[in-house]
């Protein structure tokens, strides 16, 4: 996000953490480099987030007859298919596809990677997956929030240690803090980064999804464990 690189990270591991909506959505937050994590919520320790995608495929294939074969897989068995499959290269087209909303870090806060045809809902996965996101739930609607900075909710810990910025650039600790006026300069500086997201988020939106029909072919080729003679159309789905 060019400029927004200058504000400063506190850690250098890429994660990924998961929350269920008011609606019952699922999201997962790609914290990047220097992205903050709500205290709490499931976290995966690599940015590929293969264990939604996973657990999100294992109750499509209960429903879902194209997806049949992956019946009697574990969670932990497709996981390790996945990852052997290169899954990061499609990850997020191959989440919102699956109607699972998806949100990036932009320098001081999450902004949506588009939007999701049909979203997937914490009730249509399996007890065990239930259980593993429900305490993990934030008081917003995805499909209404273009941007999100979890720490109008949570205390969270990250780039700034447990400091983040809101929509409006104010620098915080706490949800119920009050946020201080910015000077001039700071006010100036920051409507660009904001231009910076605004700009982001169209250009996100624009970014292909699988199409339905074209998702058990997707599966498949990531199950095969080989990314070397992927299909001519595969590379559009790359970002």
């Amino acid at each position: 996000m060019g400029d927004m690189d200058d504000y400063p990270a506190a850690h250098s591991m890429d994660s990924t953490w998961f929350a269920v909506d008011e609606d019952g959505h699922i999201a997962a937050f790609d914290t990047g480099e220097d992205g903050h994590i709500p205290e709490g919520f499931p976290v995966w320790a690599d940015p590929w987030n293969e264990e939604l995608i996973a657990r999100t495929l294992l109750a499509r294939a209960q429903t879902d007859e194209r997806f049949r074969e992956l019946r009697g897989y574990s969670v932990q068995e497709l996981v390790r298919l996945l990852q052997e499959g290169d899954a990061y290269e499609i990850s997020v087209a191959l989440m919102r596809s699956l109607g699972i909303w998806v949100y990036e870090f932009c320098g001081w806060i999450y902004a949506r990677s588009g939007s999701v045809p049909e979203p997937a809902r914490l009730g249509d996965l399996c007890e065990e997956s239930q259980q593993w996101l429900k305490d993990a739930r934030i008081p917003v609607s995805f499909q209404k929030s273009r941007v999100l900075a979890p720490g109008e909710y949570f205390p969270v810990s990250g780039w700034r240690g447990e400091h983040w910025l809101d929509w409006e650039g104010h620098l915080r600790e706490q949800p119920e803090e009050e946020p201080q006026e910015l000077s001039a300069a700071e006010a100036k500086r920051h409507r660009q980064f904001q231009n910076d997201v605004e700009k982001w988020l169209i250009s996100a939106e624009a970014r292909p999804l699988i199409p339905n029909e074209l998702l058990p072919e997707v599966v498949a080729e990531l199950l095969t464990g080989s990314s070397e003679h992927r299909p001519d159309w595969w590379r559009q789905f790359e970002y």
